[in-house]
Parts: C-alpha cells; structure tokens; sequence
C-alpha cells in the first residue's frame, strides 16, 4: 500500500483546536488556488498564507488544486491528523493562534479622522463593482434597520451583500469592545435572516454573530479607533495589511470594508447624536 504524503499545518484556529478534540468527519466542499474547504459540520478552511477566519489553519500548500484531492472526496479529523485518501496534514506541531482582543478606547475624534483616512483609502483603491449593487438596498434599509434584504446579493463565495454584513457586524463589535452596546447590533443578532446564501457566507456569518472574525479585521477596527493618526506609514497600518484586506477575493475586500465603514459612521451617529 502506497504510503500517504504528509504536510505539516503551520498554524491552528483556536476555535478549530476545540472542535476537534472529537473526532469528526466530513467532505471537501471546495477546492481553490489558495484555500481549500471541508463541510464537517462547521466548515474548515486551509489557508496557504498566514490568514486566519474561525475554523482555519495554515498549510504550506502553494496551490490546492496541484493535491490529489477532488470535491466530496471523505476526510477524517481529530487533534493529531486531518486525513484523505493519498494525503494527510499533520497538526501535531501547528502553532495554535487566538483572535486578538482589541482593548478598544472610544475617542470620538481619533475615529472620525481615522475613518475619514480609511475611507478616502478604500475609495482611492477602487473594486465597486459588487457594492454598487447595494447601495439602492442600503439607501431604504436607512430606517427600517432590517438588513436581510442584503443577504446573499451579489455574486462569489460570499456574495457582496454578506461581505458588506460582515464589515458592519466588525464595526458594531467595535463599539461593543469599547463598551457600548449598541441597538442595532443586538437587533441584527437576533433577527436577521440567516438563509438563501452560500455555505462559506452562512459558515462567516454565523461566527460574526458571535463576534469571531478574520484576525487581520479585529486588528484593523482597533487601530481605526485608537491610533492617534492612522496612515499608510503608520506601524497600525502595516500590521493589518490593509491593502491586502481590500484585495481580498473578487470585491469581497472592499465590500467589507464599506460595511465597515457604513457600521462605524451609523454607530458614531447614534452615540454622539451627530449625523456623518
């Protein structure tokens, strides 16, 4: 029997080091250039670059459509090993990583001129092709604060309306680490419609709802609200990779960006009483 190869995981999700201290099975969902996914209940992303999402790890594979591997192949899981069938990823010496806790200060000033640089920055970057098609939605969703109408609109992986949902979950979950918990958050937490998207969206979302995002976001919402002057020369800005935040996917960057941007800008309304 031929032996099968073996690739050391370099870095482990916390959330996902708890998941698979049972044994678990499961399927490949998809296969990209640089990023595989499992469907095991929670779907586990592999990386091939340092980006870490719940339930991800990072593996030294240049490419994942080069591995013997095809959709709805099986695979078997638990602490030590994740396993097909010619080849297997050890995790026995993958580095476990948690979120970081953006200990988040509310300084009305130092966000305002921080957001305004971001947003001119996002702006100058371009890739609006997925937001356009929201804006007519985002425009009647002003007062009603239902925002299940931008669910699942638009087109990819995670389609731009979700994208746009994640950024402005991260934007409410700022204001929450600074300790104010603000209306709308609780509101979307509790009502808005989980449905008619993708398996990978409705797998972010949900962790977004729980305040679990994409590590390189949670450091970016923190220095957009406590860097004294945050620019493209600043240390904040380099640790959080920010242009390669807004590469990310085919408009999935700038998308979440801009519900970042619409959540920080809704959320500096309603605590200060000043409309943006």
């Amino acid at each position: 029997m031929k032996e099968k190869n073996s690739e050391n995981a370099l870095f482990l999700d916390d959330c996902l080091f708890d998941f698979l201290k049972e044994p678990r099975q499961g399927r490949i969902h998809g296969i990209h250039r640089r990023a595989l996914s499992l469907d095991c209940g929670e779907l586990i992303t592999f990386f091939s670059e340092n980006e870490f999402t719940p339930y991800s790890l990072v593996v030294p594979v240049a490419d994942f459509r080069r591995l013997p591997l095809s959709p709805s192949f099986e695979v078997n899981l638990d602490s030590k090993e994740i396993r097909f069938e010619k080849i297997a990823f050890d995790l026995s010496r993958a580095e476990k990583i948690s979120p970081p806790f953006p200990e988040i200060v509310f300084h009305p000033r130092r966000l305002l001129r921080n957001l305004d640089y971001f947003e001119r920055y996002v702006e100058g970057f371009g890739r609006f092709d997925g937001y356009r098609l929201l804006q007519p939605r985002i425009m009647e969703i002003q007062e009603s604060e239902d925002y299940s109408s931008l669910m699942g609109v638009g087109l990819g992986l995670t389609p731009s309306g979700d994208d746009f949902l994640m950024g402005l979950f991260l934007a409410l979950y700022g204001f929450s680490c600074a300790g104010f918990e603000l209306p709308l958050r609780k509101k979307m937490q509790q009502t808005l419609l989980f449905e008619g998207t993708t398996r990978e969206s409705l797998h972010l979302l949900s962790m977004a709802r729980t305040d679990r995002f994409s590590h390189a976001w949670i450091r970016l919402i923190g220095s957009l609200f406590c860097q004294e002057s945050l620019t493209i020369e600043s240390e904040a800005w380099k640790r959080s990779n920010v242009s390669q935040l807004l590469k990310r996917g085919a408009t999935s960057g700038t998308d979440t960006a801009m519900g970042l941007i619409h959540g920080l800008r809704r959320g500096f309304a309603e605590m200060t009483g000043r409309r943006l």
